[in-house]
């Protein structure tokens, strides 16, 4: 799980389509970059997407996935 203040680039987004376009609606989409920038230890977070800030509740973070920043562009 990604800390406070990484950079991540989403990989994959889970779960049914209904929530794959509510992500894609909020603009998390396959190779866009968030910043996390609070993460509570239940799994509830705010991220950065540009100017825009998300809180993301435990089902929600659950169906997406990522990888730090650094880990990409080494690649």
């Amino acid at each position: 799980m990604a800390g406070t203040d990484e950079r991540v680039k989403v990989v994959a987004v889970s779960g049914d389509q209904n929530d794959q376009r509510r992500l894609f609606d909020l603009g998390i989409v396959v190779g866009k970059e968030l910043t996390v920038t609070q993460r509570q230890t239940d799994g509830r977070m705010v991220v950065a997407l540009g100017d825009l800030r998300l809180a993301l509740g435990v089902g929600v973070t659950r169906k997406i996935l990522v990888v730090p920043v650094s880990d990409v562009e080494t690649r």
